[in-house]
């Protein structure tokens, strides 16, 4: 289901036509921030591939020391603030959908559309990239469905569904939530419904802590380390404090309509804060780098893991205020391009890996830079990923799911 087809169907249940039209119109602008996010999660794997920090199926055996710095330096930014961005989104569809259908049609839908994928990429599908990656390092597996077999569920590979496993816990959570709070005495909980529209201070002091509680959690758990749930999903800790907040953020804005009260002006404040913390990341690691190792970044007491959780607070907050404002107040917020793409960003994040990993193994064989082969591979990953999500939803019965 599209943006633009959730808040119809919410703002017809709340029986206000005028404002159902209002927000319908105004809303699509969403579809195009989740097109611009899951393209900048193709564009982080795709860094990791050809030499960024972090953990993928496949990387390419050719690494250089300036891919790896400025690869790094895009998964930086992206990971700031993309997924954060997403469960905002997420959230804020939440408490419409669940008022309109109520806990048993809500959950019904939600294991269709996030359930089925799960199971169907963590069990079968993850195997495809997994197989021709270890084939590409020269791993004997043997056949794929000898692989196959021998992985169905020692090897489960959670690639990109970690997400919505997240996602179910929160809703669990929140469905938990509104169950015990459904009774007359809940009624002492209509303050959440009238809320003021928060303005810069309040917002920049959601970034304040989600940076504070982060330093506070890497004390504990680095960056570098995460939870192992089920043998399968691996969990970043750290970051599910911004993710956890801005959920919780995403649910209050749709309750007190924030997102259309958003003041406007602000959008020049956001996007120089934004360009200003930016241009803000390579100096504070410079200057870190240069006294310690930058392993002091990723967590523990150190100076430079503060000022760098405080950063990704203020960043995350600083561009999804920008991306927000930017967008809802065009002109015209959704493009032709965007409006073919918006309903296809959920079918891309789930496939993305089955493209991404077989067309950056064949390019291993082709001796270029790496940067160069990530500015080649990219927009070939994103493109063949919107066309074949777009044919595959034309499917009958695979649209209600993608």
């Amino acid at each position: 289901m599209t943006v633009q087809q959730e808040v119809r169907s919410e703002a017809i249940s709340m029986a206000k036509p005028v404002a159902a039209v209002r927000t319908a119109a105004r809303l699509n602008y969403l579809d195009s921030i989740r097109v611009i996010l899951i393209t900048l999660v193709i564009a982080l794997h795709t860094a990791i591939t050809y030499g960024a920090i972090g953990s993928w199926t496949f990387v390419d055996p050719s690494q250089t020391e300036l891919s790896g710095i400025l690869l790094t330096f895009v998964t930086t930014i992206v990971q700031a603030f993309s997924l954060g961005l997403y469960f905002f989104i997420s959230g804020y569809f939440t408490p419409g959908s669940y008022d309109r259908k109520g806990i048993g049609q809500f959950w019904k839908d939600r294991l269709l559309r996030l359930g089925i994928p799960l199971i169907l990429y963590t069990f079968a599908l993850s195997r495809i990239p997994t197989y021709i990656a270890n084939v590409a390092r020269g791993e004997d597996v043997g056949t794929f469905w000898q692989y196959f077999g021998r992985t169905f569920i020692t090897g489960a590979d959670e690639g990109p569904t970690w997400f919505i496993f997240a996602l179910l816990v929160f809703l669990v959570g929140y469905t938990t939530w509104r169950l015990a709070t459904r009774s007359a005495a809940s009624q002492k909980m209509d303050w959440i419904k009238s809320l003021k529209v928060p303005g810069k201070l309040q917002i920049l002091g959601l970034g304040v802590v989600v940076g504070v509680l982060m330093f506070v959690v890497g004390l504990f758990s680095t960056i570098n380390e995460s939870i192992e749930v089920f043998g399968i999903f691996n969990l970043m800790t750290i970051f599910f404090v911004q993710y956890i907040l801005f959920f919780v953020a995403g649910i209050l804005a749709q309750r007190n309509d924030w997102l259309t009260r958003f003041n406007g002006k602000d959008l020049r404040f956001w996007a120089w804060l934004t360009f200003g913390l930016f241009l803000a990341m390579p100096v504070l690691f410079f200057i870190g780098v240069s006294t310690d190792s930058i392993d002091f970044f990723v967590g523990g007491p150190y100076w430079q893991a503060a000022a760098f959780m405080l950063w990704i607070g203020l960043f995350s907050v600083s561009v999804s205020m920008t991306l927000i404002l930017w967008l809802r107040d065009r002109k015209k917020p959704q493009s032709r391009l965007m409006a073919f793409a918006g309903p296809n960003s959920y079918g891309v994040y789930l496939i993305h890996p089955l493209i991404l990993v077989p067309l950056s193994v064949a390019m291993s064989y082709v001796p270029l830079d790496p940067l160069l082969k990530y500015i080649i591979v990219l927009p070939v990953v994103v493109i063949l990923c919107f066309l074949i999500t777009a044919g595959l939803r034309r499917i009958p019965g695979v649209k209600s799911i993608l």
